[in-house]
């Protein structure tokens, strides 16, 4: 499968932060930093961000370049679609085209891309 270069980067930068946040967690001198406190909390916000930008973008990278015969993503790109009724739609799209998904990781999803929601606004 051919990946595109931008939806690599998304890859790498979830990389960099978990890389980012383990080498600030276990410098020799991180019990001198006060910031530390506010570590994971920052990297959760950041973290949800990316995630549902980089998930975001694989699928309409996917869509634009036609790899979705069965039409399952024309669900999730809806107009006027509230979020839940979007990652509802997406996974029965998923089960009614065939595919075996599992739902709770859609609703993890959908967790997420609510977090993210709230942090961006």
């Amino acid at each position: 499968m051919d990946v595109s270069e931008f939806i690599e980067t998304y890859s790498d930068d979830l990389i960099y932060l978990h890389e980012a946040r383990r080498a600030l967690l276990t410098h020799p001198l991180s019990e001198h930093y006060a910031f530390l406190e506010y570590l994971d909390a920052s990297f959760c916000r950041i973290t949800a961000v990316f995630v549902v930008g980089a998930i975001e973008a694989m699928l309409a990278d996917w869509r634009e370049q036609r790899r979705d015969e069965a039409s399952i993503l024309d669900k999730y790109f809806e107009q006027g679609v509230k979020n839940g009724d979007r990652v509802r739609n997406l996974y029965q799209a998923f089960r009614d085209a065939g595919i075996e998904v599992d739902e709770e990781v859609f609703s993890d999803y959908l967790a997420i891309k609510y977090l993210r929601n709230t942090i961006i606004l």
